[in-house]
C-alpha cells in the first residue's frame, strides 16, 4: 500500500522526508514553463515550476507525493520529448531540507532518512518545504503526529491515513467522559 502511495520503505528510528519535487534536465535554452507544465500537469497538480535556462533543467514541486511518484514513474521509462528534444527525470531534494540533513538524501527513494536524534521538532514545518513529512515515521514522543493529521501541509493536505489508535483512544475518553457526566448528573438528581 506504501508503494501505490509513492512511500518509501520505512526504517527504524527514522523521519522520512519525502519529496514533491522532480527534476527535469536536458531541456533546450528556449523551453518555456508552459513546456514542463504540459509534460507533467497530466499527473496532478502542480505547485511551482522552477526554470533553470543557463543549466537546461527545472524543478517541479507536484502538490502530492503520490503524483509526482507516478510522473517519475512513467516518464523515466519512455522517450519522452520536449520540444523535440528527450528530457531525463529524477527526484530532486525539497528545498526544506537544510544543508546539515543533505547527507541523509536517497535520491532513488526520494526521500531524506534523518535519524530522530538529528532531528529538531521545531524544524518539521520547514522540512515540507517541496515535500511532505511521512506520518508513521514521527518519532511517538514528539507528540505531534495528530496535529499533522488535522493540519494541511505546505503542499497540500499531508499524505497519509488518519491514526486509527489516536482515533479509537479519544472515542473511548469521550464514551467514559460522557459516561461520568451521565453518573453525576443521576447523582445530582437524587
Amino acid at each position: 500500500e506504501r508503494r501505490q502511495r509513492g512511500l518509501p520503505i520505512l526504517k527504524s528510528q527514522t523521519l522520512s522526508v519525502c519529496s514533491t519535487t522532480l527534476w527535469v534536465g536536458q531541456l533546450d535554452k528556449k523551453t518555456q514553463q508552459s513546456d514542463v507544465m504540459s509534460l507533467l500537469e497530466e499527473f496532478g497538480q502542480i505547485d511551482s515550476i522552477n526554470m533553470i535556462p543557463p543549466r537546461g533543467c527545472a524543478y517541479i514541486v507536484m502538490v502530492h507525493r503520490q503524483d509526482a511518484y507516478t510522473a517519475l514513474k512513467k516518464l523515466s521509462r519512455g522517450s519522452y520529448k520536449v520540444n523535440q528534444k528527450p528530457v531525463k527525470i529524477a527526484w530532486a531534494l525539497n528545498k526544506g531540507i537544510k544543508p546539515a540533513h543533505k547527507k541523509f538524501w536517497d535520491v532513488e527513494q526520494g526521500v531524506t532518512y534523518i535519524p530522530w536524534g538529528k532531528v529538531k521538532v521545531d524544524e518539521l514545518e520547514t522540512f515540507k518545504e517541496g515535500g511532505i513529512l511521512d506520518l508513521e515515521t514521527l518519532n511517538p514522543e514528539w507528540n505531534i503526529a495528530r496535529d499533522y493529521n488535522n493540519q494541511a501541509a505546505v503542499n497540500g493536505p499531508t499524505e497519509m491515513v488518519p491514526d486509527v489508535t489516536v482515533a479509537a483512544h479519544v472515542q473511548v475518553m469521550l464514551m467514559q467522559s460522557l459516561n461520568t457526566l451521565f453518573l453525576i448528573s443521576n447523582v445530582l438528581v437524587y
